[in-house]
């Protein structure tokens, strides 16, 4: 079972997950930062397109659309209110767009104002933002932020 972002629990089809997977691109999103199921489209980011940000069609796996963004090379995805928040690996940014399969609708950007001293060897920033009670959490190592998103 797989959580949706938009309606709960939700037995996937094995074979279906398989055709997104292996779907037409071959850019299924979500690595390492997971993936969000709204609207019948998969929201992430995908290694294999250089850390772009994406949507994908759940049942054919069409490749909705893609977005690369500054240096990215991955990143790691939350939902709230209609809203995926996309925490990129490299830089401390935290991208606010629509979840729309209309393409990349961007609503805001923040970047964190410090980041972590403990070395990163071939690592990146691999925390996944948090959103509970109107406030978004992001952490990088040793460091967390946390900022009211509420309406």
């Amino acid at each position: 079972r797989r959580m949706r972002a938009d309606k709960g629990p939700r037995d996937i089809d094995a074979g279906a997950m398989q055709q997104f997977i292996d779907g037409p691109s071959g850019k299924a999103p979500g690595a390492d930062g997971g993936v969000i199921l709204h609207d019948e489209a998969i929201f992430g980011c995908s290694k294999t397109d250089g850390g772009g940000w994406m949507a994908q069609d759940l049942a054919s796996g069409k490749v909705l659309w893609s977005q690369k963004i500054g240096k990215n090379k991955s990143g790691s995805i939350a939902f709230a209110d209609g809203k995926i928040y996309c925490y990129n690996d490299t830089d401390g940014t935290c991208l606010l767009a629509n979840a729309t399969r209309e393409g990349w609708k961007p609503r805001g950007e923040l970047t964190l104002p410090a980041q972590t001293e403990i070395p990163r060897g071939k690592g990146a920033i691999w925390a996944h933002p948090i959103i509970s009670d109107g406030m978004l959490y992001i952490r990088d190592h040793d460091l967390m932020f946390a900022y009211a998103i509420a309406k």
